[in-house]
């Protein structure tokens, strides 16, 4: 069913939390499949940025705060099903000004990657101009989401996109499982509260998964194009994703075929949460490859984690 969803806690404040020092992050981002399991989306990509498929759970070795850990659980594909994982899809849709020549482009991408994806449980749609709305679709009311995505809005004077991308890690942080975002925006953001620094930090700690679609064919300043183009690229990367600049229509398709594909060569690492670890404390996470010979290889993962409280 559909819901309208109340706001969340507000975005400056959230990252103030969040950056405050390794003790601050809020208990409940982490991602895990229970209390005592930290649950880790890991993804291997060769040279070229291909993905590595075919490794084990002995490929592997985690780092928390130095020490290693075994692996206890371990996965290949997208963390669903028997996995026990649930998929969470959100959108973040730009209806600024500055995207208003790309809107119908980006609604029809929208609709065609929701459709892409039927595994997801829900979907959530975080629409942003100069202000943030927010709500949730069930997959029966998915033509009620399309024929939103398709609706001409009044263009806002402002983008609040950093404002966007915090208030879905805020609201994801309360939902166990996996959430991918995706970002359909022309990386633009109005500079309200919020730094890259400050979302940076709030990625690095939330079990988000973000991809970006990035319009950057009617921005006429070649300094912004190379800056929202650095920006996006980076956010999306931070959590292990990517970001993708489409120029034609028929980008849609490839896009959505390597998200897919992305999805689908990526391993969930599980291990215990170590004994010495505390209740809202930050702790830093490396997965490497155990093979020498396998360490020209990329491991994607988040930087850490925050320790439940009990």
């Amino acid at each position: 069913m559909f819901v309208p969803l109340r706001p969340v806690v507000a975005a400056a404040a959230a990252a103030a939390a969040m950056l405050a020092g390794p003790a601050a992050p809020a208990a409940g981002q982490v991602y895990r499949a229970r209390a005592d399991l930290v649950q880790l989306p890991v993804l291997v990509t060769d040279r070229r940025g291909e993905p590595v498929r075919g490794l084990t759970a002995a490929d592997f070795e985690i780092l928390d705060g130095g020490q290693a850990r075994p692996v206890l659980t371990f996965a290949e594909g997208a963390p669903v099903g028997d996995s026990g994982v649930p998929l969470y899809l959100g959108i973040l849709l730009d209806r600024s000004g500055s995207m208003e020549q790309d809107a119908r482009e980006a609604a029809r991408a929208v609709v065609d990657l929701v459709e892409s994806m039927p595994e997801a449980v829900d979907v959530t749609l975080v629409e942003f101009d100069t202000s943030v709305r927010t709500s949730r679709f069930a997959p029966a009311d998915y033509p009620q989401l399309f024929a939103r995505v398709r609706e001409p809005w009044p263009p806002g004077r402002e983008t609040a996109l950093f404002e966007a991308i915090a208030r879905y890690v805020d609201g994801a942080a309360g939902r166990d499982g996996l959430h991918l975002l995706l970002v359909f925006t022309d990386g633009g953001d109005s500079g309200r509260g919020l730094n890259v620094d400050d979302l940076l930090g709030l990625l690095e700690v939330s079990n988000v998964l973000m991809h970006a679609i990035v319009y950057l064919e009617h921005e006429p300043l070649g300094h912004l194009r190379a800056r929202h183009r650095y920006i996006m690229t980076t956010l999306a990367e931070r959590t292990g994703g990517e970001a993708f600049f489409p120029s034609a229509r028929g980008d849609v398709a490839r896009i959505a075929a390597r998200i897919r594909d992305l999805m689908a060569a990526r391993y969930t690492l599980g291990y215990e949460l170590p004994p010495d670890a505390q209740p809202g404390q930050f702790r830093e996470v490396r997965v490497r490859l155990v093979d020498p010979a396998r360490r020209q290889l990329r491991v994607r993962t988040r930087a850490g984690y925050a320790v439940p409280a009990p």
